[in-house]
């Protein structure tokens, strides 16, 4: 047998080592090294599952702080994809306007027809028909 502490737990007053009660208010101070082992052990399974617990919890966590920052980044990545889709969108038909003034300018200079115009502005218009709208489809999963 084994002193659990020097001092009673109920009065605090001071024991002897070989004590089994408190001398001042008779409290059992002396644990058998059985009970004394088997609390031990229950306190050690205890801690250990609640290290265990811990764990997991911060475990889960970090797997939750990666799944938003991955999350996170395909947002930002949508974001520039698009918006690169609209710049390119901008400057195509920028080009095409550009390509019909010039064309205009050009054969006004050269005695074109109202004709000619209208046939360069119908071949461009299905360009951005179908160029346009193949910018901004979506790709399903």
């Amino acid at each position: 047998m084994k002193v659990v502490a020097l001092t009673c737990p109920q009065c605090q007053g001071t024991l002897a080592e070989n004590s089994k009660f408190c001398p001042h208010c008779g409290t059992l101070v002396m644990m058998e090294d059985d009970a004394a082992k088997q609390k031990i052990t229950y306190q050690q399974v205890d801690d250990a599952r609640i290290r265990e617990a811990d764990v997991h919890e911060r475990i889960r966590l970090k797997e939750l702080e990666i799944e938003y920052l991955k999350m996170q980044t395909e947002t930002k990545q949508k974001k520039a994809a698009q918006t690169a889709k609209v710049v390119v969108a901008v400057l195509l038909v920028l080009v095409l306007v550009g390509l019909l003034l010039a064309y205009v300018f050009v054969k006004n200079d050269y005695g074109g027809t109202n004709d000619d115009y209208m046939s360069f502005a119908m071949l461009m218009l299905p360009v951005l028909c179908i160029v346009i709208p193949l910018l901004f489809r979506t790709k399903k999963k």
